[in-house]
């Protein structure tokens, strides 16, 4: 299954393992990042939990609010091109991020075969967010394709990507 994001050579600047979006920075000052999720999805936790696994290991806070006015970065469940099909993609932009995800995908959270693993894909788009592009790393949470019934947590590689994106 493919996750969408940058073509090989276009707009990234790619180490042997990680990559990154080039003119995706966010400056200092902006690394407290406030989300919302539309619609409310329940449960709301393993969403909230991948934006953990990247606070953990980066200079990047992040806090759910209610209230769209105060959201810096939006996640949404829209309908897109069906089952199968690209099931999530991100916006990449400091002025108004959105992470879309198709609605009519079999999202769970875990390893169940034929479903989609919800963590997997949300911890992904968030380094896109983030600026980071896809490895080339199969095992690492950036690489492009995912398979079914499969978890990945955040890999060295993805944390020396981020790391190395924000250590000037």
């Amino acid at each position: 299954m493919w996750v969408p994001g940058p073509p090989p050579n276009s707009n990234s600047t790619t180490n042997p393992n990680y990559a990154f979006r080039i003119g995706i920075k966010w400056p200092r000052d902006h690394m407290h990042i406030h989300y919302i999720v539309f619609p409310w999805i329940q449960p709301e936790q393993p969403i909230t939990n991948c934006f953990d696994a990247w606070a953990v290991v980066s200079n990047f806070t992040f806090e759910k609010v209610r209230d769209e006015s105060h959201a810096k970065l939006r996640v949404t469940f829209t309908q897109r091109d069906g089952p199968r099909g690209t099931v999530a993609s991100a916006k990449i932009s400091l002025t108004d991020p959105t992470i879309h995800f198709d609605e009519e995908e079999s999202w769970l959270i875990g390893a169940v075969g034929g479903s989609v693993n919800l963590k997997n894909v949300v911890t992904q788009e968030i380094g896109h967010i983030l600026g980071l592009a896809h490895s080339q790393v199969e095992k690492v949470v950036m690489y492009a394709t995912f398979s079914y019934g499969v978890t990945k947590k955040l890999a060295q590689d993805d944390i020396d990507g981020i790391r190395a994106k924000y250590s000037t």
